[in-house]
Formats: C-alpha cells, sequence, structure tokens
C-alpha cells in the first residue's frame, strides 16, 4: 500500500482473507500501516466450529475456490491475524443461517497492532 509506516489509526476488512492468495503478506502490509496501537476490524468468515462441518469444507475447498473465485472455506482469520502479530481484543465466532452453510463460521471483532 502507498502509505507511510504507521500513518494509519484504524483498518476494515471485510469477507477478504478468505479470497487474497497470501493472506499473511496482506496482514503484514496492513499491520506494517497502523499505528502502534492501531485497530484493524475484521468482518470474515471461515473454518467451521464442528467436526463433520470442518472436514467437509477441506473435501469442497478446493472445487469451491474455483467456483467462487478463490474463496477458501476452510481459514481461520483470527488465527491468521494472531500469526500476524495482531492481539485480539474482541472476536465473534457464529454460525451463518442455514442456506449459508457451506461458508463456515461467521467471525467479527477488533485486533490491536501489537507493540513490536
Amino acid at each position: 500500500m502507498p502509505l507511510a509506516d504507521g500513518s494509519v489509526d484504524t483498518v476494515v476488512i471485510a469477507y477478504a482473507l478468505c479470497t487474497i492468495p497470501e493472506p499473511q503478506a496482506a496482514l503484514a502490509e496492513i499491520r506494517r500501516v497502523l499505528k502502534p496501537d492501531g485497530r484493524l476490524v475484521f468482518l470474515e468468515h471461515g473454518q467451521a466450529a464442528s467436526g463433520w462441518h470442518r472436514r467437509l469444507q477441506e473435501r469442497l475447498n478446493r472445487v469451491w475456490g474455483v467456483l467462487a473465485g478463490g474463496c477458501n472455506l476452510n481459514r481461520d482469520p483470527v488465527r491468521l491475524m494472531w500469526h500476524a502479530g495482531f492481539e485480539i481484543r474482541e472476536a465473534r465466532q457464529e454460525r451463518f443461517p442455514v442456506s449459508l452453510w457451506l461458508l463456515g463460521s461467521h467471525y467479527s471483532g477488533v485486533a490491536l497492532r501489537s507493540h513490536d
């Protein structure tokens, strides 16, 4: 991003981490531009909570990606943010309605750029 290091107060990301080819690189760039206590507000879908649902997502992930523009059903957005150096302050994980069950869990919350 053409922004200076530590120049942004808040970044909002919505339903993107499932499709970005290299989510760790994208999160590293978000972390770079955030101020030391900057906020990442997120709204994502990803890996289901239950075993059978998660296993089905794994099986269908490759085909789903082709049909849905590269979307991955089996990513855990909260874990991706944590591994990228964010401190998860608020997080909710909920089920989607039955009509959207394949999308797994719905994640929302706020993560802070942790100090180096």
